[in-house]
């Protein structure tokens, strides 16, 4: 009983100190438009982080006169490769050993020279008729293995996120989708920038036709959160695990984290769309390719979530103008979530191109394609042409994107090279770069 009324204390607290705070940042005169605030969420403008990334591999393994097949599956942060190089060299862990492919040692050169002809891979074996998915998986748990080490996560998730090769352009998985070779924990997976689903269900009120006369159910998160307690995610927010339809996840969240039966989600809510980002955190860390698919569902005047699961402290319903406050000044919301509510506010009126002028730049800001970070070149040894080139691939709410940041690939000489002798620069790599 001590240890409830405790834990209720502190959480009283804690909000007290997150309203404080919140009411200490909000400045209505502020000079960040809407559009700057959102796009200083998206982590591809940040050239201060996009170049301290390089590509991660999953490496099928070879004989000496065979070139390796590879599959790009995400991109790791070059600060957190010297961390596992580390761990790895002081444990001296044959597992870790066995299938981690480090590039070169971190030399005193830019950071863009750096990141040249470099990956970091995980080797795995050749598919086979069954065992190549469970297979591969238990590599990419070694890599969850190594930050739970290194202390970098302090536990596991339930959940596992499928990975993917993020240059099949062909779609070989289900209706065109690109297939998927493996999981990984959840908790691991933004370290190797694998992409991120979130469901989100946003309850409205409308009070009359009037667009303004509108208000939207938030819910405070936890103060047990790992990442931003206390902060405001729309009705019902939660992360999209594998086997699992993004609807029926919807339903399952609605109910666990809400209260709401799972009859009137099917029969009210409907498919608004997908907001797409490429997000990190603060530090630059965790760059992941971000997906938010969204379902509006309006309830009547007597409808009120209930907190069930402990996800959420509680609910408040906002109106128009105290949501379009918040987007454009306010400090309570989730980041990402000024993204989901500012779509919701132009999708109901209420934000259009009459009172916004950065309206159309602010649709694109929405919609950010996928980085993909390549390892190829030219045969001839020379870096492929640096400047900026985008493949998108779209199928419905589905994006690829593609773009060459730096010189940071090579052939699969090099690749090969990398393999065998990971300490050593390759002699074709050096002659590339003079």
């Amino acid at each position: 009983m001590k240890g409830i009324i405790l834990q209720r204390f502190l959480h009283h607290c804690l909000a007290f100190l997150m309203a404080s705070s919140a009411s200490n940042n909000y400045n209505p005169n502020s000079d960040r438009t809407l559009l700057q605030r959102i796009q200083a969420l998206d982590a591809s403008r940040r050239v201060d982080v996009g170049k301290h990334y390089i590509p991660v591999l999953l490496v099928q393994e070879h004989d000496d006169d065979e070139d390796p097949e590879f599959f790009t599956i995400g991109h790791i942060h070059s600060d957190l490769i010297e961390n596992i190089r580390k761990k790895t060299n002081d444990s001296k862990s044959l597992v870790y050993n066995k299938y981690f492919l480090f590039p070169p040692p971190n030399q005193k050169e830019s950071p863009s020279g750096w990141i040249r002809n470099r990956f970091f891979g995980l080797k795995v074996p050749k598919p086979g008729l069954l065992s190549s998915f469970n297979e591969w998986s238990i590599i990419l748990g070694h890599f969850t293995d190594v930050l739970l080490d290194c202390g970098i996560i302090s536990k596991k998730h339930t959940d596992e996120y499928p990975v993917t090769d993020l240059e099949d352009e062909e779609g070989r998985g289900p209706n065109g989708s690109q297939a998927i070779l493996a999981t990984i924990n959840r908790n691991a997976a933004p370290y190797l920038g694998i992409t991120s689903v979130g469901v989100h269900l946003l309850a409205y009120v409308r009070h009359s036709s009037t667009p303004n006369e509108i208000s939207l159910w938030l819910a405070q998160r936890a103060a047990t959160k790992s990442h931003n307690a206390l902060r405001w995610d729309p009705t019902v927010a939660g992360g999209q695990p594998m086997w699992m339809g993004l609807f029926e996840n919807l339903v399952k969240e609605a109910g666990e984290e809400a209260g709401i039966d799972p009859q009137q989600v099917t029969e009210t809510a409907s498919s608004t769309g997908c907001l797409s980002q490429m997000t990190c955190k603060a530090d630059g860390t965790c760059m992941k390719h971000s997906l938010y698919y969204m379902w509006d569902m309006l309830v009547d005047s007597e409808f009120v979530p209930k907190v069930v699961d402990g996800e959420v402290a509680q609910f408040e319903l906002c109106s128009a103008k105290t949501l379009e406050q918040e987007v454009r000044h306010g400090n309570r919301l989730r980041p990402a979530m000024i993204l989901v509510v500012t779509d919701f506010l132009i999708r109901h009126g209420i934000i259009t191109p009459d009172n916004e002028p950065d309206y159309a730049k602010i649709l694109a800001a929405l919609h950010q394609p996928r980085i993909v970070y390549e390892y190829q070149n030219d045969k001839d040894g020379k870096p492929k042409d640096n400047r900026p080139k985008t493949k998108r691939k779209s199928q419905g709410t589905r994006y690829y994107c593609n773009k060459r940041w730096h010189h940071i690939l090579s052939d699969d000489d090099e690749v090969k090279a990398n393999i065998q002798n990971p300490d050593k620069e390759h002699s074709k790599s050096d002659k590339s770069h003079k």
